[in-house]
């Protein structure tokens, strides 16, 4: 018999060769949440007692999926976020359950009050450990070493501030533990497909640097995760081993680091403390590759420029298409182009995007270091794109374009102020 649903909200579960979890998962939604649609994404090996489970939660009206082995949880939650019709979605593990501690419906509350957040998690707790597992950290760089920062620190120094919706605390933080609900604006594309493992930081690298989106921190709402370290098929296939070391080279040549780091209270360097003390989420990880990054760095400066130099944007027009580069006119560069076609006064650069690595590259051996400092090009695809007009020129935009400002400036896109 089919279920009636929450309209507003679904549950992702992303699984793989924990059957056993995936089942207690399944029951705690069943027992505390009914309401709540599940998409689950299975990218194990079927059976016969999870096909009969899947069936029952078929004709109930949950969706179920299987794909490619072993892809990697990166790809599974970009499925997910493809699929998926509700408002919000809630992205779960199979070793996770829920009660009425998971206060779901908190943090929905919360993240549809706080226009400004993109993802609202909370805490896990380890009932093996009795513990919780408050991951809940801000991004900051020293040298080539990426460092994570703890919330905790910045909360005790005053430079972080509670907020507070219908008597529920969250924070403002950089990254969270899986736990967490997620608005459906935000693109699929944050979910890189080239990462199997070791995609959680990444994916919150991109979330802040890449997004407007902000990400949210409330206590008040605890999963159970249990950890399983007997499961040997699991463990075999991702714990450690040649495609983590693969995932972590991928990661640090992307970001232009060597390392990650923990902090504590009690081991944050005093160089750091110093350079730290700021508004938290106004630190800025600046790497040596400028432009390549996800970052959102500015170049190395020759010469500092008060505005848009229209002759040097017109000549890397120029230079693009007479070496057939493949590009997308993107973000202020799009508004721009969609209301004025030409930059505004105030733009600080030409933003494109190109498709690969190689591209890039390219771009970087054929423009000068002038030419270089007028513009910032990102990686990303874009399935279909439509032409449009910048200084007379026809240029590629992302198309459906009005979709795109708007998930990136908002309905009223057409009076976005810089």
């Amino acid at each position: 018999m089919k279920l009636k649903f929450n309209p507003n909200i679904a549950a992702g579960v992303t699984t793989f060769l924990r059957d056993d979890s995936l089942f207690y998962l399944i029951k705690s939604f069943q027992q505390y949440y009914p309401e709540i649609k599940l998409y689950i994404v299975d990218q194990g090996i079927e059976t016969d007692k999870k096909n009969e489970l899947y069936s029952s939660l078929l004709a109930q009206g949950h969706q179920i999926k299987y794909i490619s082995y072993n892809c990697g949880i990166s790809k599974a939650r970009k499925i997910l976020k493809e699929t998926v019709k509700e408002s919000f979605l809630l992205y779960t593990e199979d070793d996770f359950e829920v009660n009425k501690k998971a206060n779901i419906y908190k943090l929905l509350d919360i993240i549809t009050q706080d226009k400004s957040l993109g993802v609202i998690g909370g805490q896990c707790r380890n009932p093996n450990k009795n513990n919780l597992e408050s991951y809940n950290y801000f991004f900051a760089k020293a040298n080539k070493t990426l460092l994570y920062i703890p919330a905790s620190y910045y909360l005790d120094l005053g430079l972080l501030k509670w907020k507070e919706i219908n008597d529920t605390k969250y924070h403002y933080t950089d990254i969270i533990a899986d736990y967490s609900l997620w608005r459906k604006e935000i693109s699929p594309s944050i979910f890189d497909e080239n990462i199997c493992q070791v995609e959680h930081s990444f994916i919150y690298l991109k979330l802040k640097y890449e997004t407007k989106w902000k990400v949210g921190f409330c206590p008040d709402c605890i999963v159970t995760h249990y950890h399983n370290n007997t499961n040997t098929k699991y463990n075999k296939e991702r714990v450690g081993g040649k495609k983590r070391e693969k995932d972590l080279n991928y990661i640090y040549n992307y970001c232009n680091i060597d390392k990650m780091v923990y902090l504590d209270k009690t081991n944050i360097l005093p160089d750091i403390v110093n350079k730290s003390s700021i508004i938290p989420t106004s630190i800025v990880i600046k790497p040596k590759i400028e432009k390549i990054s996800i970052i959102k760095s500015k170049p190395k400066i020759i010469q500092k420029y008060n505005k848009i130099d229209l002759k040097t944007i017109k000549q890397i027009l120029c230079k693009l298409y007479d070496n057939t580069i493949d590009f997308v006119i993107v973000k202020n560069s799009c508004l721009d182009a969609i209301r004025f076609k030409k930059l505004a006064t105030n733009t600080k650069a030409l933003e494109i995007a190109v498709k690969n690595r190689d591209d890039l590259k390219k771009i970087e051996r054929m423009l000068s270091e002038q030419e270089l400092n007028q513009i910032n090009i990102y990686i990303d695809i874009f399935k279909k794109t439509k032409m449009a007009e910048l200084y007379n020129q026809k240029i590629k935009i992302p198309f459906p374009v009005v979709t795109y400002l708007e998930k990136l400036y908002g309905q009223n896109w057409k009076e976005y102020e810089k």
